[in-house]
């Protein structure tokens, strides 16, 4: 991807306030033309670059100095903070001790207003520290005591706040990359994650109620407990809404709102994702978090899809490689199995063979859907050498256990009335029920023997 051509995908993510924020503080000029191209152009290709080279000579240099201007417009306070921050610290470096002063004061402030304790730590400790490099000159004894008392005060909360974030972001990091926990070595590290973080949360009095009920929902959607973990989702979801929120718990609401809407829509209660995509779509930053949920609700009450599937591939580009890979590769799932509903089985295969060949796809809950429909499909186009294949290598990559067992045997030819017990068994099994929900193999299923 071209320098050109990301600055063209940031500005098509600028909403229409950014927009005419950026052109009320945007002088005329070579880079505001740039911008004005930029903006008008609906899809990127090949051929663009190439036509924005011959309009624009200088096109290099004009462009690096939009991209400074545009990210500069779109800071928000905590952006503003960090930039009083730098400058009072170059005021200082600089000998100019009261002006340093008086910015450290101010960055403080507009910190504390902002909720953004972090900042307002670094502010008092630069504040501090200045009022002891010169002695202390006229500053009264109470309000600094107050001040570090306050600072003291952040930064314990800043340790605790950090400690359960962090635990949190371990069992995210986990869940991106494995998908579930099955070993039993897996079971044994969850569960250790689990007891630090709640007697984290017993001990320390600054802990977050929110996040720890998000950890909770984590812990159960990776256990496989789908039902009870949208439940602890829809609560907190509605702790959130209808209040006004600091800049942290808008990013925090807007990242579990993707939770939900997943939950909601793999139980099949495509109505109520309609107010969550509303609060989503405010947010330009989620566009294509967005896009991703208005086609699985669209899909799941039966709407067309391909002006849908259309104005994603304009948005992020052929092969949707804007998209962040998790999104990405569930897009392709769910835009691969609506072909297969509707019998196109090469659009299908194609949208499944981009997860499956693709690089930085690992071996988890995304991958093997995909690969379990990958046999489906190779099943109704009658390639039975491809799938004998197929399936030899499955059963010593997965073994004959679970759903992917099963439909190794649905394949192979088994027995109706075995794979009917072993579907209800598998069931019983919450991580086996969802990924029967998820490739709604109780539908599908017709029994069928492997040819030949």
């Amino acid at each position: 991807m071209t320098g050109t051509e990301q600055l063209h995908r940031l500005i098509l993510r600028m909403d229409k306030a950014e927009r005419r924020r950026f052109r009320q503080q945007a002088a005329e000029g070579q880079y505001l033309r740039l911008y004005t191209r930029l903006e008008e152009l609906p899809a990127w290709t090949p051929a663009s670059d190439a036509a924005l080279q011959k309009e624009f000579p200088q096109l290099e240099p004009t462009r690096k100095y939009l991209q400074v201007l545009i990210l500069e417009s779109l800071r928000d306070r905590t952006g503003v903070v960090r930039n009083m921050l730098l400058d009072a610290d170059t005021w200082h470096r600089k000998g100019f001790l009261a002006q340093s002063l008086a910015t450290w004061r101010k960055a403080g402030d507009l910190a504390r207003e902002a909720a953004l304790p972090i900042l307002e730590a670094e502010a008092l400790q630069g504040e501090l520290h200045v009022w002891l490099e010169s002695g202390f000159g006229n500053a009264a004894e109470e309000e600094l005591i107050r001040k570090q008392e306050r600072l003291a005060t952040l930064l314990e909360n800043r340790r605790d706040v950090r400690r359960q974030a962090e635990l949190f972001e371990i069992l995210s990091f986990r869940y991106r990359q494995a998908g579930t926990v099955r070993t039993d070595a897996e079971i044994r590290q969850l569960h250790d994650l689990v007891l630090q973080e709640s007697q984290m949360v017993r001990q320390s009095r600054r802990a977050d109620d929110r996040l720890h009920r998000h950890f909770q929902a984590l812990y159960l959607r990776i256990t496989g407990d789908s039902a009870a973990s949208l439940g602890v989702l829809l609560d907190l979801a509605a702790s959130y809404r209808g209040r006004t929120l600091s800049g942290e718990e808008t990013d925090r609401y807007y990242r579990l709102l993707h939770e939900v809407l997943s939950e909601l829509y793999e139980w099949g209660r495509y109505d109520e994702m309609t107010p969550f995509l509303e609060d989503l779509g405010k947010n330009a930053s989620s566009r294509q978090v967005f896009l991703l949920h208005t086609f699985t609700q669209a899909k799941g009450l039966k709407k067309p899809l391909n002006t849908l599937r259309q104005d994603t591939v304009q948005r992020y580009g052929k092969g949707l490689e804007g998209m962040e890979d998790r999104i990405r590769f569930t897009f392709l799932f769910e835009s691969a199995e609506a072909w297969f509903d509707e019998g196109a089985l090469s659009q299908a295969l194609r949208e499944v063979n981009e997860v499956l060949n693709c690089r930085s796809s690992r071996e988890n809950d995304q991958v093997i859907r995909c690969r379990m429909l990958f046999w489906l499909i190779q099943k109704q186009r009658r390639n039975e050498d491809l799938l004998r294949s197929e399936l030899r290598s499955a059963i010593r990559r997965y073994g004959k256990e679970g759903v992917v067992g099963w439909v190794i045997h649905w394949l192979s030819g088994y027995d109706e009335a075995i794979l009917r017990r072993e579907l209800a068994q598998l069931r019983q099994i919450p991580y086996e029920a969802r990924l029967i929900r998820a490739l709604r193999l109780e539908d599908r299923f017709t029994p069928f023997p492997l040819r030949g």
